[in-house]
């Protein structure tokens, strides 16, 4: 598990995670999964804030599929969108026609272009308003491993599935580098 500032992006090591989680800058510091340390910190970089970021975890039972999750509600200065989505339970919004729902979004910002950037990269994209978090957000997943609860470490893995899921999450951090960053032009 590594450890992350939010505020400078600083790494921390679990000898010196400092006080109460706030790093000297004056941001939190959180845990964050090894493999993902380095697309968060890029993605934060260009104005993309993260949150709730997964490298998967092959492990008995558990997913597999890393995702990232960005929160558009702290990256860009959006149009009022929620009349374009539909309830869909679970305390999420989805939008009701995604081509639509992307242009309109993109008004006054650049988001068209960094959603391009991962659509084009075969990525599958998930953006949903949650409720309960007053957050419009944009999960990436770039996986075609599927989990079926068997696969797992400890249940003897299978070395090559291993390297494909090590794969996958360094895709993350090949497209953050190429990425656009969010610029709002108003």
């Amino acid at each position: 598990m590594a450890f992350l500032c939010m505020g400078c992006f600083k790494n921390y090591s679990i000898r010196s995670i400092p006080d109460k989680w706030t790093c000297h800058c004056g941001g939190d510091v959180i845990d964050v999964d090894d493999l993902m340390v380095l697309p968060i910190k890029q993605l934060n970089t260009l104005n993309l804030k993260t949150m709730y970021c997964c490298s998967g975890h092959p492990t008995y039972d558990d997913c597999i599929i890393p995702y990232v999750m960005i929160s558009l509600t702290d990256s860009l200065v959006l149009p009022e969108y929620l009349s374009r989505m539909s309830d869909n339970g679970n305390d999420l919004f989805i939008p009701d026609d995604i081509s639509s729902f992307v242009n309109h979004i993109s008004k006054g910002n650049n988001f068209k272009e960094i959603y391009d950037h991962f659509n084009d990269a075969g990525f599958i994209i998930e953006i949903s308003y949650h409720v309960k978090q007053y957050k419009l957000r944009m999960t990436l997943r770039y996986s075609k491993l599927l989990n079926h609860g068997i696969i797992g470490l400890d249940v003897q893995i299978n070395y090559e599935v291993y390297q494909e899921w090590l794969k996958y999450n360094f895709k993350f951090y090949e497209y953050t580098k190429s990425c656009p960053m969010a610029v709002n032009y108003a």
